[in-house]
């Protein structure tokens, strides 16, 4: 996935083009709403028969999305792993400002609570340009205020290594 190409799609919603099957693994994983361009998904319902031989409409499984989405791709149609902005954001199409982060909604991770190891999940990440410094800001968990992301580790080893540091 080149995630520096993102395209508008509609609405509030923007995507990044799929190039392969470890990008589809790679979105589903992260949680990304695969869809064409116009935004057309690969989740609709499909028609199953019940225990009782009646037809009755299903969500389809995420197998059956991959397979949706495989078949696409084989067939040369381009899919995008998208996501929804919030209402307040607006979509620009060029802009000069890149801000990265390594981290995502729903990761885990560790810092340091009351000198204890604590692991939380990800809920929200900002990313802010202030006086010409990128900061990313973290929502764990059931926090209400935001963590730097210089407090936070993906892994346990990284943060006994920056403990071990000081």
């Amino acid at each position: 996935m080149n995630t520096n190409n993102a395209i508008y799609i509609f609405g509030h919603m923007v995507g990044v083009e799929v190039e392969n099957i470890q990008d589809v693994v790679k979105a589903q994983e992260i949680g990304f709403y695969l869809s064409d361009e116009q935004g057309n998904g690969y989740d609709y319902t499909i028609m199953r028969e019940d225990e009782e031989g009646n037809e009755v409409e299903c969500e389809p499984t995420e197998q059956e999305i991959f397979e949706r989405v495989s078949t696409a791709l084989a067939d040369g149609e381009k899919v995008y792993a998208c996501m929804t902005l919030s209402p307040d954001w607006d979509v620009q199409r060029h802009a000069n400002t890149h801000l990265k982060t390594n981290f995502y909604v729903g990761q885990q991770v560790f810092l340091l609570r009351d000198n204890k190891i604590a692991e939380k999940t990800i809920t929200r990440v900002i990313l802010e340009k202030n006086e010409d410094k990128e900061v990313c800001k973290l929502l764990l968990g059931c926090d209400n205020a935001y963590t730097k992301d210089t407090d936070v580790f993906a892994t346990k080893e990284e943060l006994v290594e920056s403990l071990l540091k000081e």
